[in-house]
């Protein structure tokens, strides 16, 4: 697990000039450095969910994130232990509907639920929030929310409820992106490269009963 940590999986990849930054000079690997210690810093996700539910009560849930550029992810899921997480409903919750999802600029976004193949239902755990804009310039990192409506678990007990922010760490930087021959601009590290980042809120306890 060590090797996932961003010290490890990425900081030190930019400061040996490893991999995809190998072609990068001395000063640009340390201005990268410096820009994605900035997201990592300035990034952020906070969870808000009732603390008590009767059994098939109805509630909102709201995720609350910060940080990125372009397309970020946030997954309602019922622990923040990496690699372990699941889906909320694999513990007995239902997702109502389709979650709402507003981007920066303050805007309702529905991009993520068009997509969704005619006929398929949309009240999905994830939302994908396109167009976020952070500003390296004024430190000013995109801010975004996801509400939720879910239907509590039918069977009574105490259930854990959190959300995780996926984003990118390097797309806000000057010298954070490449462009490739057909005009795509790419993070640094590249599509599967160490720039990913995922974020856990803080778990809410919620009492069904």
């Amino acid at each position: 697990m060590a090797s996932q940590v961003k010290e490890t999986k990425h900081y030190k990849a930019i400061e040996d000039g490893a991999g995809p930054y190998a072609q990068m000079s001395p000063a640009d690997r340390q201005k990268l450095l410096a820009d994605v210690k900035l997201m990592d810093e300035l990034a952020g996700i906070t969870l808000s969910a009732p603390t008590s539910l009767k059994p098939g009560q109805e509630a909102e849930v709201t995720a609350n994130v910060k940080g990125g550029q372009g397309v970020v992810g946030v997954f309602l899921v019922d622990t923040d232990l990496r690699f372990q997480a699941r889906p909320l409903q694999g513990d007995g919750w239902v997702i109502v509907g389709s979650p709402k999802i507003w981007g920066g600029d303050g805007k309702e976004q529905t991009k993520w639920l068009d997509s969704r193949a005619p006929g398929l239902h949309k009240n999905l755990n994830s939302a994908i929030i396109f167009d976020q804009k952070s500003d390296i310039a004024s430190k000013k990192v995109a801010e975004g929310k996801v509400v939720w409506t879910v239907k509590a678990p039918q069977e009574p007990g105490t259930y854990s409820i959190t959300a995780a922010f996926h984003f990118g760490a390097e797309k806000w930087s000057p010298v954070g992106t490449v462009t490739t021959p057909t005009g795509q601009v790419m993070a640094r590290g590249g599509p599967g490269g160490p720039s990913a980042r995922v974020l856990f809120a803080k778990p809410v306890s919620v009492a069904v009963r």
